[in-house]
């Protein structure tokens, strides 16, 4: 064989072999009504897209090979109420666009669940009438994004989570909309994840974390929860710029930090929640940079938090600023505390910096003189400091007298001071008048 033979031959083969592979990576499918996805996918070969046309399809899917499912609008996947819909064991998957409703009620049935797998990606789905939403265990680098999920109408406690996350590592979570769920994103011996631009609602946990590590939840809206964020037994989490609000049940809070460490909590907005966070045993935190507004209680502290540091906050508009039940948290770095709305003092030296420290005032524990908050008597006791004797464990030593945020960051109608002002004076007025009578009759 000549040398030129031999070099055409090559040339021959490595054309074959490229326009081989482009061929089969390019295969498409298209299912219509009546048809079986699942047959499809069993002829389709590796790396194949599967377009499913509009229609209601009853039937359960097992996709043991890397494929894309791809749904036009309407695509709609009926599990019958059976076992999870689609169940994925094989990496590279995407499925995207589909609609899946009326999975099993068992523990472990989803709409989508992932076994063992690495690098999918799930998106634009909208998930409802389910146990689970989206459901996976072990494997590693997925994407889950821009889905819509629900569970069933049944009680909270039968419901299942919207993204479920066990035994995982590198996923990303982002964009989603979850609702009517038991927890928005439950995350088990999780690590390297990223939570991002999600919106979660009605559910007992927005953001559920246990025994986890590493992460990032930024930028989430976590609404009309049970609990905005509950973080248990995990460390070296970055929680940042979210909104946490409307939180009211009186076992609820926005951020409930339990034997957890290493967290940074920064540029966040708690608002309007029965406790805006709380830190039980929690160590090493930093919290700054946040604004905690119109809750019930701003921050609980229970049991000690060691090496945590909660400055530079602004605390605004809560009946009860801070509740220490037992233990001890910093209220400063040495050189910052935080503003404090009900603080009186003068600014001597320009420093921003209060001249004397401040001193969580209890006296709204005790639900009768709740009615008198931010009443000019009880301002004026609370200046002379007859209230409450000093207490370290509540002090803040560095009080700013200005708050660190401009008043543009909070929706002004979320600011309750001016009813309550208006309500205390009214209530004030009407003590003093009734205790004047009094003394007038007994003379």
């Amino acid at each position: 064989m000549t040398m030129r033979t031999y070099f055409l031959l090559l040339f021959v083969f490595i054309v074959w072999l490229f326009g081989s592979n482009q061929e089969v990576y390019a295969t498409s499918y298209s299912v219509k009504p009546g048809m079986s996805i699942q047959h499809v996918i069993n002829q389709a070969e590796n790396g194949a897209t599967i377009f499913v046309q509009k229609g209601i399809y009853q039937e359960h899917l097992d996709i043991t090979k890397p494929i894309s499912l791809v749904g036009e609008k309407g695509a709609i996947i009926d599990g019958d109420m059976k076992g999870s819909i689609i169940t994925v064991k094989s990496s590279g998957v995407t499925i995207r666009n589909m609609e899946l409703r009326y999975s099993g009620s068992q523990e472990e049935d989803a709409a989508i669940q992932l076994i063992n797998s690495y690098q999918s990606v799930i998106e634009q789905n909208i998930i409802h009438h389910v146990k689970n939403g989206i459901k996976i265990s072990n494997g590693s680098n997925h994407i889950v994004r821009y889905n819509q999920v629900s569970s069933s109408p049944v009680s909270l406690a039968r419901r299942g989570n919207g993204i479920d996350l066990e035994n995982t590592n590198n996923i990303v979570v982002e964009h989603n909309q979850i609702t009517s769920v038991q927890d928005g994103v439950y995350t088990e011996r999780v690590s390297h994840i990223r939570i991002r631009n999600n919106t979660v609602t009605r559910s007992r946990y927005a953001v559920h974390f246990m025994f986890s590590n590493i992460g990032n939840i930024e930028q989430n809206s976590l609404q009309n929860n049970l609990t905005g964020l509950m973080i248990m037994d995990s460390k070296n989490l970055q929680i940042r710029q979210n909104i946490v609000t409307n939180h009211l049940d009186y076992r609820g809070y926005g951020t409930f930090l339990y034997e957890s460490a290493h967290i940074v909590l920064e540029d966040n907005q708690w608002l309007r929640n029965h406790t805006g966070i709380a830190f039980e045993q929690a160590d090493y935190i930093t919290a700054r940079n946040n604004i905690i507004a119109n809750n019930y209680i701003g921050l609980e502290v229970n049991a000690d938090n060691r090496h945590s540091v909660f400055h530079s906050n602004d605390l605004i508009g809560n009946l009860l600023q801070i509740d220490i039940n037992q233990g001890s948290l910093s209220l400063n770095n040495s050189k910052t505390g935080n503003y404090w709305d009900d603080y009186n003092s003068f600014d001597l030296n320009g420093d921003g910096i209060g001249e004397t420290p401040y001193q969580s005032n209890r006296i709204y524990k005790n639900s009768y003189w709740s009615f008198f908050f931010e009443s000019p008597a009880i301002k004026l006791w609370n200046t002379a400091g007859i209230i409450a004797p000093l207490q370290t464990s509540t002090v803040d030593l560095f009080p700013f007298v200005q708050p660190l945020h401009s008043t543009t960051q909070m929706n002004k109608t979320d600011h309750p001071i001016g009813l309550w002002g208006v309500v205390s004076v009214t209530l004030t007025a009407i003590s003093v008048y009734v205790i004047y009578r009094g003394r007038r009759i007994s003379q």
